[in-house]
C-alpha cells in the first residue's frame, strides 16, 4: 500500500513539472514590443486588372524574433490576394511580392486596400495599410473577327458611351448566323472573348465562337454590333433554345464517348407539372414538334400533359422533334409486362438515330409504356425513330419466348404491315410499308387484350427525313 502511494506521488510530481514547463513555454512577455513595419513602396501602380504590381516593405523587431507576415489585397471587402511569409526566427525581414488580379467581367475602376500584418514570437502584431488605385485595361477598339488567325476582315467596334465600357459598330450588312471572336486589339497578346456554352455568355479565352443573330431584323440582316466590355454582353447574340429556362445543349450518351451525339440535343432535369403552360425561347412551335404523348398545343400555348416530375427533353434536329423521358418512364427500364411492351428489331430506336438497334438486341429495345387500361385492355404508347427497312416485333418481356406474333396483330393505318423476312420462310416481322424516305419518327399505339388473344397496332408518321444519320 505504501509503495502504491509513493508511486502515485511520483507520478503527480512528474505531471506537475511538465505542466509548469508547458506554462513557461506559453507565457507571453507583457513588456514585449510589437514589430515595426517600414513604408510600403509600390512599383507599377495603379494596379491594372490582368497585370501585376511589385510591393516592398522592411520589417524589424528590436527585442523579439519575428514569426511571420501576411500580405493581403482586398477589393470591396473581398480578399483577392493573400500570402503568408515565414520570418525564420530573424529580427528583420524584407517583404517583396508580385501581386495581380485577373481581368474578368464586372472589373470596374476603383480602389484596393493593400495590408501587411506582422507577428513576432511573443504574439505581438503590427499592421500597415496602403490604398492603391485599380484600373481596367485601356481598349482603343474592340474587334470582331471570324478567325483569330486571319484578321483581314475584322470589324472595328469603337467606344460609344462616356464611361468607356460599350463599343459598337453601325451601318453593317451582315447575314444572320455570323460567328467569330472578340479581340481587345490586333496584337498577339490581345484579350480574346468567345462563347461559354455552359453559361450561355461571352467569356474570356472560350474556344467556342460567338454567333450573332438578330431575330427582330426584318431583312434577317445584322446592321449593328454592340459589346459591353464591363459585363461582356454582346448584341445581337444568338440565344440557345430553352424550355423553362433550360437550354438544349450537345451531350454524350456515355461519359466515355469521344464525341457528342451528332443530331440530338438534350435539355435535362426540367421540373414540369401536369397541365402546366411551358415557356420556351428560340423555339418556333410550327417548326419544332413536341411529342404529343406528353404535350399539347392550346391557343398557341404549349401545355405539358405528362406526369408531374423531372423530365429530359431530346431535340432530334433531323425531324425537329422533341422526345420525352420522364423520371417514371425512362428510356431504359427493368419494368415488365403489363407495365411495358418492348419493340425489338433492326433499324429502330429513340431518340437519336445512331441509337438504332444494330442487331435485334434486347438491351437496345424501345420501351412502350402502358398509358391507360380498361376492364379488358392495356394501351401502350411511344414515339419511335425508324430507318428505311426497319423491321421489328413486339415482346412482353426481355426474352425471345414472349413474342407477339406479327400475323396476330391488326394494323390500323398504312405505316406498318406484317411481312415475311427475306431468307427465313415462315418468319414474319413488322415492316415499314414501302417508305418514300430514309427515316422517320412515328407515334405508336398498341392496344392488347388482357387475355392476350388480340392486339392492335395503330401508328402515325409524324416527321420524315431524307437522311438517316
Amino acid at each position: 500500500m505504501k509503495r502504491q502511494i509513493k508511486m502515485l506521488a511520483a507520478g503527480m510530481l512528474l505531471l506537475s513539472t511538465a505542466a509548469c514547463q508547458n506554462m513557461e513555454q506559453m507565457w507571453v512577455d507583457p513588456d514585449a514590443t510589437s514589430p515595426e513595419i517600414g513604408e510600403i513602396t509600390v512599383e507599377g501602380a495603379p494596379l491594372v486588372y490582368g497585370e501585376t504590381i511589385s510591393i516592398k516593405a522592411d520589417v524589424r523587431d528590436s527585442g523579439t524574433p519575428l514569426s511571420h507576415a501576411v500580405v493581403s489585397l482586398t477589393v470591396d471587402n473581398s480578399v483577392m490576394f493573400t500570402k503568408t511569409l515565414p520570418a525564420g526566427n530573424s529580427y528583420e525581414m524584407q517583404i517583396s511580392e508580385e501581386i495581380g488580379i485577373p481581368f474578368q467581367a464586372m472589373c470596374a475602376d476603383g480602389q484596393a486596400e493593400l495590408s501587411i500584418e506582422v507577428m513576432n514570437k511573443e504574439l505581438k502584431t503590427s499592421e500597415a495599410v496602403k490604398t492603391i488605385d485599380l484600373r481596367r485595361p485601356e481598349f482603343q477598339s474592340i474587334w470582331f473577327t471570324t478567325s483569330v488567325d486571319d484578321l483581314s476582315g475584322a470589324i472595328e467596334l469603337t467606344k460609344t458611351d462616356e464611361a468607356g465600357y460599350v463599343y459598337s459598330a453601325d451601318n453593317l450588312d451582315i447575314d444572320n448566323g455570323m460567328s467569330g471572336y472578340l479581340l481587345s486589339s490586333m496584337d498577339d497578346d490581345a484579350y480574346c472573348w468567345g462563347f461559354d456554352e455552359a453559361l450561355s455568355i461571352c467569356s474570356l479565352d472560350s474556344e467556342t465562337p460567338v454567333t450573332l443573330y438578330d431575330s427582330e431584323s426584318s431583312d434577317m440582316k445584322i446592321h449593328s454590333i454592340s459589346f459591353d466590355a464591363l459585363t461582356f454582353e454582346i448584341q445581337p447574340l444568338k440565344k440557345e433554345m430553352t424550355v423553362e429556362g433550360i437550354s438544349f445543349l450537345p451531350y454524350k450518351k456515355n461519359p466515355s464517348d469521344e464525341g457528342y451525339v451528332d443530331n440530338t440535343f438534350l435539355a435535362s432535369s426540367i421540373s414540369l407539372e401536369n397541365g402546366q403552360e411551358v415557356t420556351t425561347e428560340m423555339i418556333d412551335p410550327d417548326e419544332i414538334l413536341f411529342d404529343g404523348n406528353y404535350f399539347s398545343t392550346e391557343n398557341g400555348k404549349l401545355i405539358y400533359t405528362g406526369a408531374t416530375g423531372k423530365v429530359n427533353l431530346y431535340l432530334n434536329k433531323l425531324y425537329n422533334f422533341v422526345f420525352v423521358e420522364t423520371e417514371y418512364e425512362p428510356l431504359a427500364t427493368d419494368k415488365t409486362y403489363p407495365d411495358v411492351l418492348l419493340a425489338n428489331g433492326w433499324g429502330l430506336g429513340k431518340p437519336e438515330l445512331w441509337y438504332y438497334n444494330p442487331n435485334w438486341d434486347f438491351g437496345n429495345s424501345v420501351v412502350l409504356y402502358k398509358t391507360s387500361e380498361t376492364d379488358n385492355e392495356y394501351i401502350y404508347r411511344g414515339s419511335v425513330c425508324f430507318q428505311s427497312g426497319a423491321n421489328f416485333k413486339l415482346y412482353t418481356g426481355k426474352d425471345w419466348g414472349y413474342e407477339i406474333s406479327p400475323l396476330s396483330i391488326s394494323y390500323e393505318g398504312d405505316a406498318f404491315i406484317a411481312a415475311e423476312e427475306s431468307g427465313k420462310p415462315g418468319n414474319y416481322n413488322i415492316y415499314m410499308n414501302n417508305p418514300l424516305f430514309k427515316s422517320c419518327v412515328a407515334s405508336i399505339c398498341v392496344t392488347r387484350s388482357k387475355d392476350g388473344n388480340s392486339t392492335t397496332l395503330s401508328s402515325e408518321i409524324l416527321r420524315t427525313s431524307d437522311s438517316d444519320k
